[in-house]
């Protein structure tokens, strides 16, 4: 008994000091990542085998390597999940996304139980009534799994935007019409604006289709002018540097879609695209900058707000990561980004957020 309860210990220390590298059960597909993954099945097997052989009086190794197979088994099916959740991007918005995440929880829970039934029906298959005792034993055993997984998941990844943000599909919380959105549209991949008073989209250009990932719009402001224009930075495509090890930059067509949009500076094209975007375009004045801003475009930390409120919009859980880009702070403390293919407004005293169109790469403009 001392012996079980030091192994148990010994794995959950390391589940404790390296949460970024668990992902068992069939949570393990959604970041199938190297070596880290093979070895921490491994010892989930051994915990369970453990919990098996403890209660039901069956033979301690041969259970241990039952139940590593099963977790293994278990990521393998848990993989062509992944693969239908990310079928459901165009059902899952800003709105509902608190409900998708618990939905994806349940459902991933339940699919394990199933999975790594047959492996504790064979492991048991020597005692009385065993395929009943079986599936209540998989409920039980993926349920202590899932408690002591669930929040390392938590405290790993981030859910700003499920608990720090109340969505409002209205849209009334917006008090600065005087701002146009262009953006890139998810659907067709042509640009559109959208003017904040009245939200009507409005097609601009489609005689490009703007659907490569790496597509997006830019400013560039005319040589000894005060003048900005709209470009799209069309047909792209990575290059990879082979001396380096990784895509360094994008190559593509810069085509015009308007000129003299605004007389302000604005966001400009990213030549490299190793460098993580922490810059964004800020319209406030010195005295109406009330809330402390930083952007850190990558997986997990996302837009921090930081005044009245804190607020850190960020979403990274094992079934759904939106990171914030494109960020444009408003006059009044409204803030338009790009989050998961969607251009959204928030507004900082009221932590109300909500969303404008299905698209990415938003350009915000001040109307005068």
């Amino acid at each position: 008994m001392g012996r079980v309860k030091s192994i148990i210990i010994f794995i959950f220390s390391f589940l404790v000091l390296f949460p970024h590298s668990v992902f068992a059960n069939t949570i393990t597909a959604s970041t199938l990542v190297g070596c880290h993954i093979v070895f921490f099945n491994i010892f989930i097997g051994i915990f369970e085998g453990l919990l098996i052989s403890k209660f039901y009086k069956v033979k301690k190794g041969r259970t241990i390597l039952i139940m590593i197979g099963a977790n293994y088994f278990s990521a393998c099916i848990g993989y062509f999940l992944m693969g239908w959740v990310r079928t459901l991007a165009d059902n899952i918005t800003v709105y509902n996304v608190g409900k998708w995440v618990l939905f994806l929880w349940g459902v991933f829970f339940i699919s394990t139980v199933l999975a790594e039934y047959p492996f504790i029906a064979f492991a048991l298959r020597r005692t009385e009534k065993y395929l009943k005792k079986s599936l209540y034993a998989s409920f039980w055993i993926q349920g202590i799994s899932y408690l002591c997984l669930a929040p390392l998941f938590f405290l790993a990844g981030s859910h700003g935007l499920i608990f720090f943000t109340r969505s409002d599909p209205s849209l009334a919380f917006i008090n600065n019409p005087n701002a146009i959105v262009y953006y890139i549209s998810e659907q067709e991949g042509s640009v559109y604006q959208m003017n904040l008073k009245d939200r009507k989209p409005e097609l601009v250009f489609d005689a490009i289709r703007l659907i490569n990932r790496t597509d997006e719009l830019y400013m560039e402001q005319k040589e000894g002018k005060d003048e900005w224009d709209l470009f799209a930075f069309a047909n792209t495509h990575p290059v990879y540097n082979k001396e380096h090890g990784y895509y360094e930059k994008d190559e593509g067509d810069h085509v015009l879609i308007r000129e003299n949009i605004c007389s302000t500076p604005n966001r400009t094209l990213e030549e490299n695209g190793c460098v993580v975007q922490t810059e964004y375009v800020d319209y406030r004045s010195a005295d109406q900058k009330t809330w402390g801003i930083q952007l850190f475009a990558i997986q997990g930390h996302g837009l921090l707000i930081n005044g009245v409120h804190f607020i850190p919009v960020a979403l990274d859980t094992p079934f759904i990561s939106w990171v914030p880009y494109n960020v444009t702070v408003l006059p009044d403390n409204q803030i338009v980004f790009e989050m998961g293919r969607q251009i959204c407004i928030l507004d900082c005293e009221t932590r109300k957020i909500g969303l404008l169109a299905k698209g990415r790469s938003p350009i915000v403009v001040l109307v005068k």
